[in-house]
């Protein structure tokens, strides 16, 4: 459903450079926990030819580019987007039930089986991950509020 609804919303991305990825939008979401984002913005740029992609980069130069075609171009500055990875299995080691064999989070949003550690951010929610963030955080607000309310000593 996702590809008829993208073809009419931008046309045909591929002419602007843009390749489809391999999987769909769920496909994505549930087996590599990726959002396939396209940025309005960026699509206006390609098609202004204010903004060119270029193919992989080779090597840097003095001065600039090589890429991979072959072509060279100078460039003042360059910005690498080379995307975002957590590194929890590093930062936990091996506290077991809190990571998957691919070292993601099991839970997002509610305690894990760590006592006391809350994870927040990490579930990939079609509706938009900063929604479902925020969602997540007063979840796990109210669960510390009750731990801590219960934890607390009855007044007298």
């Amino acid at each position: 459903m996702a590809a008829p609804l993208l073809r009419l919303s931008f046309g045909d991305l591929a002419r602007l450079g843009l390749r489809k990825a391999p999987a769909g939008p769920m496909t994505e979401l549930a087996t590599r926990s990726r959002v396939p984002l396209i940025d309005v913005g960026t699509v206006a740029l390609l098609r202004s030819k204010q903004l060119q992609l270029r193919p992989a980069i080779r090597a840097f130069t003095p001065d600039g580019v090589l890429f991979e075609d072959g072509t060279e171009a100078k460039y003042q500055a360059v910005v690498l987007a080379t995307g975002y990875q957590h590194r929890l299995g590093q930062l936990l080691g091996k506290v077991e039930g809190v990571l998957d064999a691919e070292g993601r989070p099991r839970t997002s949003g509610q305690q894990t089986s760590l006592p006391q550690l809350y994870l927040c951010g990490f579930y990939v929610a079609p509706t938009g991950m900063l929604r479902e963030a925020g969602l997540e955080a007063r979840r796990i607000v109210k669960d510390l509020s009750q731990s801590l309310r219960a934890a607390l000593p009855a007044a007298a």
